[in-house]
């Protein structure tokens, strides 16, 4: 029973790797080698590609009745694997069929995970059972979304509506609003490609690979929502800087509201 997690404490200065540009790979799984993850020894720093290779092999398509969304598999408990994911990529009808297709391109049933205890937060949580071997998201814990500074590298990944291929873009954090907004998204960033739809519920890792968070909203969206938690409303100059950026829910939001038998079953 575990979740993967990475004790390691990253500074946004430590990761200053030049920018890189979208990767879209078919729907397979990718081989990260010892050698391809460490690009310095000594500073203990990873490559972009590494990154890039993490998404491939931990993001999962969901396919939900005739619609699809993204997510990213973060746990397991014996032959049961935990995904992370939207809220609204899974409709709230409780007998629509929900299907993961995993990096190896094999489908499962999948199921919701209940009692989550995050309110508004726009989380939810799926499993599904396969006694195969799935590579695990890594978190770590000691960080929270504050330490993701502005100008934070970071690629973000999802499967774009109606596409049978893994889109991996590279970025970086924009807006970080002391207070989240209501849906649990608080971290801002922008990417050299296109957040599309379908994308939502993908992962947001850092550049060595972590899971920092998972998309939520793109940039300049139909319907925004910009109101905090506490229920205050974005100022007109702020709303307009938060349409520019993409939107996702930092991990660290999650953590600390999940239910914690939640994460003491998959810990």
């Amino acid at each position: 029973m575990k979740i993967h997690y990475l004790l390691l404490t990253l500074t946004a200065s430590a990761l200053g790797i030049a920018a890189i540009k979208p990767w879209v790979i078919n729907f397979q799984p990718t081989q990260l080698s010892q050698s391809a993850s460490v690009a310095d020894n000594s500073s203990r720093q990873v490559t972009p590609q590494a990154a890039q290779a993490v998404a491939a092999k931990v993001t999962v398509r969901i396919k939900v009745g005739e619609g699809f969304g993204s997510g990213v598999l973060v746990g397991k408990k014996g032959n049961t694997y935990l995904i992370l994911t939207n809220a609204h990529v899974i409709a709230e009808q409780a007998d629509i069929a929900l299907t993961i297709k995993t990096p190896d391109r094999q489908s499962y049933p999948a199921r919701r995970v209940k009692d989550l205890q995050v309110g508004k937060f726009d989380v939810a949580l799926l499993e599904f059972t396969s006694n195969r071997a799935y590579q695990l998201a890594k978190i770590d814990s000691s960080r929270d979304n504050f330490a993701l500074a502005e100008g934070t590298k970071l690629v973000a990944a999802g499967f774009a509506r109606d596409a049978n291929t893994l889109k991996v873009v590279p970025g970086e954090v924009k807006q970080l609003p002391q207070e989240p907004f209501v849906n649990g998204t608080q971290v801002g960033y922008k990417t050299t490609g296109d957040i599309e739809q379908g994308m939502s519920g993908g992962p947001i890792l850092d550049e060595a690979g972590n899971l920092v968070g998972i998309n939520s909203t793109y940039a300049y969206p139909i319907k925004p929502v910009y109101t905090y938690a506490d229920g205050t409303r974005a100022a007109a100059d702020r709303v307009a800087e938060y349409r520019q950026a993409n939107w996702g829910v930092p991990i660290y939001n999650l953590l600390t509201t999940l239910n914690p038998d939640i994460l003491y079953s998959y810990k």
